[in-house]
């Protein structure tokens, strides 16, 4: 029985020894992946300060107020600027823009844009 004993103490320290080896491998591949996440998150929020623009004009059609109003933009930034991702908010509410056919999706430092304000 002494013999039985001993092999069933190995068995259960080499489970606990096995277990653990695969936790630090799992949290270890989860901890590259939280690291990697809150990098881009900091570059992300780095570029976002250097993003500027400055709204140049502002127009609609009077004859026909159902045609969404014109904005143009001028990227007065560090950086490009995605114009599938800008909001404006006019009172108290917020519109996307949407670029016009023919616009490219980024605005280069310097470039101004006409887009559409969407409801």
């Amino acid at each position: 029985m002494k013999g039985v004993t001993q092999l069933i103490g190995i068995m259960l320290i080499g489970i606990v020894v096995l277990g653990i080896a695969f936790s630090f491998a799992f949290f270890g591949s989860k901890t590259g992946e939280v690291q990697s996440e809150i990098e881009e998150r900091q570059a992300s929020s780095h570029r976002a300060g250097e993003i500027s623009f400055v709204i140049l004009n502002v127009t609609f059609d009077r004859s026909d107020l159902t045609k969404a109003p014109n904005v143009t933009i001028l990227n007065n930034g560090k950086v490009e600027i995605d114009l599938d991702e800008l909001t404006v908010y006019l009172n108290n509410s917020k519109h996307r823009l949407e670029r016009y056919p023919g616009t490219p999706r980024y605005l280069q430092p310097g470039e101004t844009a006409v887009l559409m304000i969407k409801q």
